[in-house]
């Protein structure tokens, strides 16, 4: 199975030592480039991000830039819109992600969407 995850399911399993259910439950974990960019490269000063960084079964992919955006993806930050974008093009078993907004905007689009704590 194939999924593309965002951020906060990367920082809250981490945070609790359990980044590897993610190995565990998928043959693929993809992290957008956005994702990885707030995760490893803007977050290097938290506590988990050399986790992430060593992580090499996590890779990361490019999400194709649309000329338009639908009007669903206004409001998401970059992260939340690249992982739609990417699940968009991919197609993956299931999309992580935990934001309310992105969520409805993933059950919108017919995302196979799991969260955290659902």
């Amino acid at each position: 199975m194939r999924a593309v995850v965002n951020a906060t399911p990367l920082i809250a399993l981490a945070a609790i030592g359990r980044l590897h259910l993610l190995q565990d439950l998928f043959d693929e974990v993809i992290v957008p480039q956005a994702v990885w960019r707030a995760v490893v490269a803007a977050g290097a000063d938290k506590p988990d991000a050399d986790t992430w960084a060593a992580a090499p079964w996590l890779p990361v992919m490019r999400a194709e830039q649309e000329a338009v955006l639908d009007a669903l993806l206004l409001g998401l930050d970059a992260g939340e819109m690249e992982v739609l974008l990417l699940a968009r093009r991919i197609a993956p078993d299931r999309v992580l992600i935990d934001g309310r907004q992105a969520r409805r905007a993933a059950f919108a689009l017919g995302l196979p969407v799991k969260g955290t704590l659902l």
